[in-house]
Parts: structure tokens; C-alpha cells; sequence
């Protein structure tokens, strides 16, 4: 469990772009990817809807498309650290994307970069 002040933290781009954010609780193997949902209320921001995922799962899905080694797809939280990833160059989750693309992730919000 997170600490409430880690919560806090973690939460806090949520409530201030009131939009779903992705986030990586903890790290190595005790890793989960957090989905953060706001939740309105009278159309205000009441609170957030978290869901815990193992990121294996996510990397069973993308290893179902049958990427190749010449390929990749890596999925980033919004600070740009790795939640998941299939082909390509070896990179362990919670580890942070370069300058450039850590840039590319916070200015574009939701993004789907190629």
C-alpha cells in the first residue's frame, strides 16, 4: 500500500489536468502500473479511480502481437518511465526515457508516439 503522502504526490498531476494519467507504484519485481480515472461529480473532479496492474500482463498483450526484434513498443507513464515494453533494445521497467522523449510525452498529454 502507498503511503498517503506518496498518493498525494502521485496523484496530484490528476487533479490538476483532471485527465487519466498512468503511473509506476513501486519498482522491480513489487512494480504495478496504477490507472488513474477522475471521477466527476456534478461536473466537478470528486475523486480518483485507481486500478493496479502487474506490468507483465501488459507485456503478455504486446508480446501477442508478435513484435518482432526489429521492432518496439514501450508504454511510458507521464514522466516518461517505463511501464512495459516488448522487442527491441532491452529496457527494464522504471527506467527513464531519454530527455527528448520524456519532452515529447509531457507536452503532448495523452500521446501515442511512433
Amino acid at each position: 500500500a502507498l503511503a498517503a503522502a506518496d498518493n498525494r504526490r502521485r496523484l496530484a498531476p490528476l487533479y490538476a489536468h483532471d485527465r487519466v494519467q498512468l503511473s509506476l507504484v513501486g519498482n522491480g519485481a513489487n512494480a504495478q502500473l496504477a490507472i488513474d480515472v477522475p471521477v466527476r461529480v456534478e461536473r466537478r473532479l470528486a475523486y480518483a479511480l485507481t486500478a493496479l496492474l502487474k506490468p507483465e500482463r501488459l507485456a503478455n498483450i504486446l508480446r501477442d502481437e508478435n513484435i518482432g526484434s526489429h521492432q518496439a513498443m514501450s508504454l511510458y507513464d507521464s514522466e516518461g518511465v517505463i511501464v512495459t515494453r516488448a522487442g527491441g533494445p532491452h529496457q527494464l521497467p522504471g527506467e527513464t526515457a531519454e530527455a527528448a522523449l520524456r519532452t515529447g510525452l509531457q507536452a503532448s498529454g495523452n500521446a501515442l508516439l511512433a
